[in-house]
């Protein structure tokens, strides 16, 4: 088993741990605060619940499909297919977040590069 999958395997095992779950909310903390996370990254799939700011009861956001896109100069997340419990949270992603890039800040790339991989 190569170096890459033997991390890939640890890193599968701690997607929910508090470890990531923490390094995570550092790059959405702006937005709220994340309480659950799983990734099936041989899917591409991730499930969250979060409490955004302003909201009073956890939302849970479903990715159903993603790539993280490297090139020389940066490195982005992009978003194929999402959905939420909310309608007006589905929009948002439809009109701002799907098949969109997201830029990932350097200093977080190695992290998001090897957690959803």
């Amino acid at each position: 088993m190569s170096g890459r999958s033997k991390a890939g395997k640890l890193l599968d095992h701690l997607t929910g741990s508090s470890s990531t779950k923490y390094v995570l909310n550092q790059i959405i903390g702006e937005y709220g605060h994340l309480s659950e996370f799983r990734i099936d990254r041989s899917n591409k799939t991730i499930s969250a619940s979060l409490l955004l700011n302003g909201e009073n009861q956890l939302i849970d956001l479903y990715i159903k499909d993603y790539a993280v896109v490297k090139t020389d100069h940066s490195t982005s997340l992009l978003i194929k297919e999402a959905e939420s419990g909310r309608p007006w949270l589905n929009a948002v992603l439809r009109n701002h977040v799907v098949n969109r890039p997201w830029h990932v800040p350097d200093d977080k790339a190695a992290f998001i590069i090897d957690l959803l991989g």
